[in-house]
């Protein structure tokens, strides 16, 4: 009797398990990961420019690209550009999650306010400050944008994939077998965690997105979920 009791118990719960997980299956955030490419498209579309942190007079970042893309798609909360993410005035903001950087489940109230998708930036980067380009104007196998589990970073707040202050690139996604990337002709892969840190790094930077095929060197350890979107000028303006 206790046997027959324990089985339908069993299967409640691996039924649950599998419901919750649903939400992070590759599909799932591969649609999440897409619009934050299109915000990204679209802000580069508008302003002829990729979003960049907003900075103070100093050239300190005092709120991250995430919250230039919101402001442009039309943030329904009261903001101030011109103070710091976390200062008084940008509260309204601040406490309103944006869903188009987090894949989801929401293990507690605050977490739906932090970012699971970073840039990657640095040196040589798409996201470079020194060297700024239009969309257009980078390589297909160019890498935008990565998942990251766990960051514990405010969608407002600057925090990104600093492939010049990180030794190793995240490479454990929200459901921890691997994780969702951004291309900059729009192509979402997701790519096993057991990748290479090389093989990874050699699409972080323009010089390396144009000497390298990611269908050669990274399709071993991917699977493409949306197909590219750009016929992309390598040499635009």
């Amino acid at each position: 009797m206790r046997t027959r009791t324990t089985i339908p118990v069993l299967l409640l719960i691996v039924v649950s398990v599998t419901c919750r997980d649903a939400s992070l299956s590759p599909d799932h955030r591969a649609g999440i990961m897409d619009g934050a490419w299109n915000s990204i498209y679209g802000y580069d579309g508008f302003f002829r420019r990729l979003p960049r942190d907003v900075t103070d007079s100093s050239g300190k970042p005092i709120a991250s690209w995430r919250f230039v893309v919101a402001d442009r798609d039309g943030l329904r909360a009261p903001y101030d550009k011109t103070i710091p993410w976390n200062a008084e005035g940008n509260r309204g903001a601040r406490s309103v999650p944006y869903p188009v950087f987090r894949f989801g489940p929401y293990s507690e109230e605050t977490s739906a306010l932090y970012t699971d998708v970073l840039a990657i930036c640095g040196r040589g980067t798409a996201f470079d400050e020194t060297s700024p380009r239009r969309l257009a104007a980078l390589p297909n196998d160019l890498l935008l944008l990565i998942e990251c589990r766990g960051t514990g970073i405010h969608w407002m707040e600057p925090g990104d994939v600093d492939i010049d202050r990180r030794e190793n690139i995240p490479t454990t996604g929200i459901d921890g077998c691997g994780f969702m990337i951004a291309f900059a002709d729009g192509a979402i892969w997701h790519v096993r965690s057991d990748v290479p840190q090389h093989t990874l790094r050699l699409f972080c930077t323009v010089h390396g997105a144009e000497t390298h095929d990611r269908n050669i060197e990274l399709a071993p350890f991917a699977k493409e979920f949306v197909a590219p979107k750009l016929p992309i000028a390598n040499d635009g303006p």
